[in-house]
């Protein structure tokens, strides 16, 4: 029996001891490798959860201002849902601030004086009301209208004077008319500064836009760019739908066409128009003579009544006094008799022919030349042309009395620009032009609707009654 060689164990064990060392070595190699890749992919996971972090702080963050706004909005909203039960309640407010050195009032009412302020007025409530119905406006209490007018009186004053627009008389007159027709009209004169009247109508608009009562604000003054900045703030503020820009020129302003602006235009009460200087000094006018007309040759003792045509004088041919405005040379006017075989005007000429047509007789009879060029209506009836040097008409001829009857009758047949839109004329039986088809209810246009008479009562209907909005409206 031999024993074990000691030499032999050792060898043995040191093998084991390699070896083990040899899997220790590689598997802190694996382990240090893993350990790398794992520290990688850490890293990579929170790069990439810093990012959804940040993008779930911009959410959250937009989130919050999106409810903010929703829930101002919904306040807002709640405001003007209140304010609209107060309204319907009680008694609402209208205002009107006009920016009186810009939105003139037309030539033909400052030519009326007192009469003409008065009509001013009229046509201002009317106008009012007209809008107010169309909008669709309902309230159970009453409509208070306050129309205020700032501007520069003596500058004003002197501009119209002197270019020919109006009298002096007519001016302090027309003002005084205005002013009486209600206790809630008002005309305020700033005296000098270009702002002055400017600074008063932005404080007008920030004040009253903003009360509760307020229905709606009717502005004019959209021809002023120095506007923008009140109306630019009332519109953040959401209030820019209680505006409405009364215009007078037919063009806004050009910076406050980018506003979402409501406007309305009165036709007739405002020039469209600036006023342009005249070179030459200033002009008189002078009241032209009217003639008088027998019920025997007119049946209507007004139809020569306009707002020009106060007072009449018995005369036996008539031709308007030259001024100097408005087309009207001051120099002499030869007079020329008319043709008296040829109608007055191409219009009368058209008139016969249907009449005669319609009552089944022939035209081969009929003299199918007329005046030329035709006597002006405007000049002879009104005496005075608003189309200055442009006119296509006459204004030299000498007229009698039965052709004077004749002109004023041929006016009425053509219908007056209230009567093409279907409205009431403000100057009722004193306007020169027609507010009933000279063929009534015979009349083959209007089955076609194609008529120009578009008044309910052109063709001989019911005269309309008041609307409810006009009933509300308290001026008085």
């Amino acid at each position: 029996m031999s024993l074990p060689i000691a030499g032999d164990g050792a060898s043995k064990m040191e093998q084991q001891w390699e070896q083990a060392l040899a899997q220790f070595k590689e598997l802190s190699s694996t382990t240090l490798g893993v350990n790398v890749s794992l520290t990688r992919r850490v890293q990579q996971l929170e790069e990439e959860l810093s990012v959804w972090k940040q993008a779930r702080t911009a959410t959250v963050e937009q989130a919050d201002r999106d409810k903010r706004q929703h829930e101002d909005e919904k306040a807002g909203l709640l405001r003007r849902i209140s304010n609209l039960e107060m309204q319907q309640e009680h008694d609402c407010f209208i205002f009107c601030v006009i920016d009186g050195d810009g939105n003139i009032f037309s030539d033909l009412l400052l030519s009326a004086g007192q009469d003409g302020g008065r009509e001013a007025a009229q046509m201002m409530t009317k106008g009012v009301a007209d809008h107010l119905q169309r909008s669709g406006f309902q309230t159970r209490g009453r409509l208070w209208l306050w129309v205020t007018i700032y501007f520069n009186k003596k500058g004003l004053h002197d501009t119209l004077v002197n270019n020919g627009h109006c009298t002096s008389e007519q001016f302090e007159g027309f003002l005084l008319g205005f002013s009486q027709a209600s206790p809630r009209f008002l005309i305020a004169d700033v005296g000098y500064g270009k702002e002055a009247a400017d600074v008063k109508i932005k404080e007008y608009l920030q004040t009253y836009t903003r009360f509760p009562q307020t229905m709606k604000v009717f502005f004019g003054g959209g021809h002023d760019n120095g506007y923008l900045p009140t109306l630019a703030s009332l519109e953040n503020e959401q209030l820019l739908d209680k505006l409405v820009v009364l215009k007078g020129y037919d063009e806004l302003a050009i910076e406050l066409q980018g506003l979402k602006l409501e406007t309305y235009q009165i036709d007739g009460l405002f020039r469209t128009q600036k006023v342009t200087s005249s070179p030459r000094k200033r002009a008189q006018v002078v009241d032209s003579p009217r003639i008088t007309i027998d019920d025997a040759t007119s049946p209507r003792d007004d139809l020569l009544l306009s707002p020009f045509s106060r007072s009449k004088t018995s005369s036996s041919s008539y031709i308007p006094q030259s001024n100097g405005v408005n087309g009207i040379t001051s120099s002499p006017t030869k007079e020329r008799p008319l043709n008296p075989s040829l109608p007055l005007s191409k219009r009368t000429l058209q008139l016969q022919l249907e009449l005669h047509l319609a009552a089944g007789k022939r035209s081969s009879k009929l003299n199918f030349s007329a005046e030329t060029p035709a006597p002006c209506n405007e000049f002879y009836l009104i005496g005075k042309c608003p189309r200055t040097t442009n006119c296509k008409y006459g204004h030299d001829y000498l007229l009698t009395a039965e052709h004077m009857s004749q002109l004023a009758s041929n006016a009425k047949k053509a219908p007056c620009a209230a009567a093409r839109r279907g409205v009431t004329c403000s100057y009722g039986p004193r306007c020169i032009w027609g507010h009933e088809c000279p063929y009534g209810q015979r009349c083959t246009h209007l089955a076609q609707g194609r008529c120009w008479f578009k008044g309910p009562t052109s063709h001989g209907s019911v005269p309309p009654t008041p609307t409810e909005i006009e009933k509300e409206i308290v001026v008085m």
